[in-house]
């Protein structure tokens, strides 16, 4: 069946509209279900976008009307029956979801209530004060809302608002209204409400605040708390959406947003199930008009290609014939094709038909090609390398071959001509010659002519290295004897220096040893000082005693020996600075006492190197003496080695490299 090319086009064509139609009716479909989403999901925005703007509104409200509240108890300052007056006139005036208005004090913990009730610790077991409404309020000292819970008394979904109450700048209580937000909750539930989805209030946590089904207000179900989590995270999808199980086990997507600062979240929840069932209708139609266009233009397709491809069958028994002569099967040549047709079948059968006489005159031109090398071919095994190929065939590879086959055999004889030159050369110690190698050559011809050029480039190469490393060691040979010259004259010089060395040595331990005898007569000296000092200290110790004896008969005296005691405590005053100056000067005697012992060790010590020094110079002077004898041994050698290099020199410049 699928060698017919009809057939084969058929099916092409076939599987091509299939995966054509399937690419663009799931890029519908997914296009589609994609819009779908974008629209339920404006939508839910939208609708939490209202639930905010009803909540906020609501919440505005009823904090002024609890800060109203506690501003009037505040200013009015009531006494305990005018609070309860103020109390049940404000409960009555309210409307009717106000369900409680109440106040908290807190110096004695009392409960005053819109019922006209009084309740106190002491008498009703009731302390306002340990109430978390009251707690709370007192804490943030401002206007706040508690979260919606049910009542237990009512059972109503109720709300409290309170604020705090200052009295003289100081906290005195806290005033408070509670709400029933029944009807708040059905609105806001009643706003979300559509065939594919509802709304809910939770907090940040995932405790529900308001929802349709009331069992489960004031509870914290794992799917809300998975919600939470979730949003807290900001786990959202491309759309901004989270996926879930609600608490019914269905599986849903929630849109989420914050309404307040407390971090209460309203949740919109949409059935998962709600963008499928919106678009596989319309993907179940467009698989249905593809079925049936596909079928119907398969079958057009296929009627048209078996009418026009008819004339193949007679163009391919035709090539047959013709491709059996040219691989010379068949020894007669192919008839003219015959087809009626105008279309493009007729212009190929009048292609063929010229093509087949080309064909039959080519192979006639390459025959006569290769009896012409076959004749070549047997010259060339005789050693006649200059042969040229000179008819021309039809086949381009046959002459691409001839013109391959002439370069080739131009090539061979021009190269080996070119190698017999240059072996001539190199017998004749000639190495400047040099084979050209041609860029086409390769492998073992190639390889022998660079072998030849190599060894003729290695010849050349050691040649000229010869000749450089004998000039250079004919210029070294003249250094070395320069230097050798030199060497002794430093020798000599050196010798000279090394006894004035001696000299100045000696010169230098004499000198040492007059600054050590110098440097014990001060030691000597700073002795005798120090002996001067304790006689001066001694004289001090006197003075201050004199001192402080004239100054004991001074005050004997009285108002007569005043200006004697003034003497006297001067007198002391100067026998305590001369004790202070001659225990510095005492101190500073001991420190030069001791460098100069110190510097008297030193002196010996650079005495006895100055020694060693003297001696090493005798030594070396020795050493000297002998080295001079080696160096005129070495300048006999160095004279050798000069005569050596030129014999090398002369004997390299013979040679033409």
């Amino acid at each position: 069946m699928f060698r017919s090319i009809t057939n084969k086009i058929a099916v092409m064509l076939i599987v091509s509209l299939i995966v054509s139609f399937a690419a663009i009716s799931a890029v519908s479909y997914y296009t589609a279900q994609n819009k779908v989403v974008q629209l339920v999901s404006q939508n839910q925005a939208q609708i939490l976008k209202d639930v905010d703007a009803v909540t906020d509104s609501f919440f505005k409200d009823y904090i002024d009307a609890v800060k109203k509240l506690g501003v009037k108890i505040q200013k009015a300052q009531y006494s305990e029956e005018e609070l309860l007056k103020a109390l049940v006139l404000e409960k009555d005036q309210s409307n009717s979801i106000v369900d409680y208005i109440y106040y908290g004090r807190e110096a004695d913990g009392s409960h005053f209530q819109s019922s006209n009730n009084k309740l106190t610790p002491e008498k009703d077991n009731y302390d306002p004060r340990k109430r978390g409404w009251y707690m709370d309020t007192k804490a943030a000292n401002r206007a706040i809302y508690t979260e919606p819970y049910i009542d237990a008394m009512s059972q109503s979904l109720v709300m409290t608002f309170a604020v705090p109450v200052n009295e003289s700048g100081k906290f005195a209580g806290v005033a408070a209204i509670d709400l029933k937000i029944d009807a708040l909750s059905k609105k806001i539930l009643d706003m979300g409400k559509t065939e594919y989805g509802y709304v809910y209030m939770m907090n940040k946590d995932g405790l529900i605040l308001m929802h349709s089904d009331p069992s489960n207000v004031g509870k914290t179900v794992p799917a809300s708390k998975y919600l939470a989590e979730e949003y807290a995270a900001k786990r959202f999808d491309e759309n901004g959406l989270i996926p879930y199980v609600n608490y019914k086990g269905e599986n849903v997507t929630a849109k989420l947003i914050p309404i307040n600062e407390q971090g209460w979240l309203v949740v919109a929840a949409i059935g998962a199930d709600t963008f499928s069932s919106n678009t596989l209708p319309l993907l179940k139609a467009q698989l249905v008009l593809a079925t049936v266009f596909i079928i119907a233009l398969s079958l057009f397709v296929y009627v048209l290609l078996k009418k026009s491809l008819s004339p193949i069958k007679t163009i391919q028994e035709k090539l047959d014939d013709t491709f059996k002569f040219v691989t010379y099967e068949a020894s007669k040549a192919p008839e003219k094709l015959v087809v009626s047709t105008q279309d493009e079948f007729g212009v190929m059968s009048r292609a063929i038909n010229e093509n087949i006489d080309k064909v039959i005159g080519g192979i006639k031109k390459d025959s006569s090609l290769i009896e012409e090398m076959n004749g070549i071919a047997n010259l060339m095994i005789k050693g006649h390398m200059g042969a040229t190929i000179k008819a021309d065939p039809n086949n381009p590879a046959l002459v691409e071959l001839k013109e391959l086959l002439n370069r080739f055999f131009a090539s061979i004889s021009s190269n080996l001509k070119d190698i017999a030159r240059v072996l001539n050369s190199y017998n004749k110690n000639d190495y400047t010659a040099k084979v050209e190698v041609q860029e086409e050559l390769e492998s073992d011809l190639k390889d022998m002519i660079v072998g030849i050029e190599s060894a003729g480039a290695a010849v050349s190469h050691m040649l000229k290295e010869n000749l450089k490393e004998a000039q250079m060691l004919e210029e070294r040979a003249k250094i070395l004897a320069d230097s050798m010259r030199n060497l002794t004259e430093g020798a000599s010089k050196q010798a000279h220096s090394i006894q004035e060395s001696a000299a100045a040595v000696e010169q230098m331990s004499s000198s040492m040893n007059a600054i050590s005898q110098k440097a014990q007569d001060v030691t000597r000296q700073s002795e005798e000082i120090k002996n001067i000092i304790v006689i001066i200290r001694d004289i001090a110790d006197q003075t201050n005693l004199l001192a402080l004896n004239a100054a004991i008969e001074a005050a004997r005296a009285g108002e007569h020996g005043r200006g004697f005691a003034v003497v006297a405590d001067e007198v002391r005053k100067l026998a305590e600075r001369t004790q202070k100056s001659l225990g510095e000067i005492e101190a500073n005697a001991n420190v030069l006492a001791q460098s100069i012992n110190d510097m008297s060790e030193n002196i010996k010590e650079q005495t006895g190197a100055i020694n060693m020094i003297n001696e090493s110079v005798s030594a070396i002077d020795n050493i000297t003496h002998e080295n001079i004898s080696i160096v005129n041994t070495t300048n006999d050698i160095t004279r050798q080695i000069d005569d050596m290099a030129k014999n090398i020199v002369a004997d390299v410049r013979k040679k033409k490299f």
